[in-house]
């Protein structure tokens, strides 16, 4: 999430940012093709980072309390938008 801060530090980021986006855009068009409900935290998550949220432990790839929060308030809106909860 935090690539677009780190452009300058790793030089080969392009190529891993396209091979991360062509990841998840496979992994979207598989749900579509099965009608499957899939939801993308990546824009949610990618927005809040880049305006400087720490939504990760500092030294894992997991999300911290902030992140984990994030992704709890998309997957509510997604329920809700489906009609499973109010």
């Amino acid at each position: 999430m935090y690539w677009e801060l780190t452009k300058d530090k790793i030089k080969e980021i392009e190529l891993f940012k396209e091979r991360i986006e062509r990841l998840r855009k496979v992994t979207m068009a598989f749900c579509v093709s099965r009608s499957l409900w899939c939801l993308d935290l990546t824009p949610a998550l990618k927005t809040r980072g880049l305006r400087g949220e720490k939504l990760y432990h500092p030294v894992d790839i997991h999300w911290n309390e902030a992140g984990n929060t994030v992704a709890a308030q998309e997957i509510y809106k997604f329920l809700v938008e489906k009609d499973l909860i109010e």
